[in-house]
């Protein structure tokens, strides 16, 4: 699974890789990025990442690099595109409820097709039982000593 990930990420990069480029070097700011910018915007963006991998914090690196460049841009007095900056925001603010919402769509359609894939439910034909919510059905948990949870079908 991890092999497949790195490899559907490094294949995306290898394809997309110029609109990230261009957006962060180019459309953040009204002018083209210098050298010393850009210079700027890496060291701050490896300070960053390095603080937050220390402080066991998940960041984008892209979402911090281009924080790092509308920085230089705005501490040069050049100027930041507000089109790009806008859109820049919209996809942080939507990216995480999607990934959210995506990714329990995908566990939950697993769940439906594979039932005893799920941690706490186990497929059982004997009879009707109840979960730790009380609701009755033809399964029960795997683990019944955790009263707290309720069964992940319910």
């Amino acid at each position: 699974m991890v092999i497949g990930v790195a490899t559907t990420l490094g294949v995306g990069t290898a394809i997309g890789y110029k609109r990230i480029v261009v957006t962060v070097a180019e459309k953040i700011g009204k002018t083209h990025l210098t050298y010393a910018q850009g210079a700027a915007a890496e060291i701050v963006a490896a300070a960053t990442i390095g603080l937050a991998d220390f402080a066991h914090m998940p960041v984008s690196t892209t979402h911090v690099l281009s924080s790092g460049v509308a920085g230089t841009m705005a501490a040069n007095h050049s100027g930041l595109r507000g089109d790009t900056i806008r859109k820049i925001g919209l996809a942080w603010a939507l990216t995480l409820p999607a990934a959210i919402l995506l990714a329990a769509s995908f566990f939950w359609t697993g769940c439906f097709f594979v039932p005893a894939g799920s941690p706490r439910c186990a497929v059982d034909d004997s009879g009707p039982t109840r979960c730790a919510r009380g609701t009755e059905h033809g399964h029960q948990l795997v683990d019944p000593g955790v009263a707290a949870t309720s069964c992940l079908r319910c």
